[in-house]
């Protein structure tokens, strides 16, 4: 992985894969109740 070839289009990505990963926690800390 090349990390100065990665252009605005993969950080954003790789912020929405994030965001997906802190729902999918909320929900699983949810459930868990």
């Amino acid at each position: 992985m090349n990390m100065q070839k990665g252009s605005a289009k993969h950080s954003v990505s790789q912020r929405r894969g994030l965001l997906e990963d802190l729902i999918m926690l909320s929900y699983t800390l949810e459930g868990r109740r």
